[in-house]
């Protein structure tokens, strides 16, 4: 099998379990609304420092809309400032394989990789968000944010 049907089965395999995840039950019991009310909540809880609160309802999200990236992303990012950074990578893995086309997610397994001490992974996505970011487009800071951090690790590197 040649690498690009590989990679087609492999979409198709990914949109068939996003499908299966987002049929189940659980994501009829609250109205769309409702979610974005504990999401807000969520959020502001993270703002807050009180990370303890933001995990709850970003957990609670999660079961009810598994699917959503935000939800996945905010659970990851309560992990990441709770210092469980290998919890972090894990669930932004899963907001990035849930939401490929958005390079947030990449930066953040990047700066999880770098408080692991993997810098050859870090510096891996950083560049592959540099690659995913067009200059002028929405998320140009986005890819500003990755060069700078590349600089940095290439910096520190000449430096030791």
């Amino acid at each position: 099998m040649n690498t690009a049907c590989a990679i087609q089965d492999f979409v198709e395999d990914t949109e068939r379990l996003v499908s299966t995840l987002r049929s189940l039950p659980s994501n009829r019991r609250f109205s769309a609304e409702t979610l974005e009310t504990v999401y807000f909540m969520a959020y502001h809880a993270l703002r807050q420092r009180q990370h303890e609160r933001a995990m709850q309802l970003f957990w609670f999200l999660m079961i009810y809309a598994p699917t959503d990236p935000r939800f996945v992303a905010g659970l990851a990012m309560t992990h990441q400032l709770a210092s469980n950074h290998e919890q972090a990578l894990q669930l932004y893995s899963m907001a990035s394989f849930l939401r490929p086309d958005c390079p947030h997610y990449t930066i953040r397994m990047a700066e999880c990789f770098l408080l692991l001490g993997s810098q050859t992974m870090a510096r891996s996505l950083l560049e592959m968000a540099v690659c995913r970011c067009q200059e002028g487009k929405p998320e140009e800071a986005v890819r500003q944010r990755a060069k700078a951090m590349l600089e940095l690790l290439v910096n520190e590197r000449v430096a030791t």
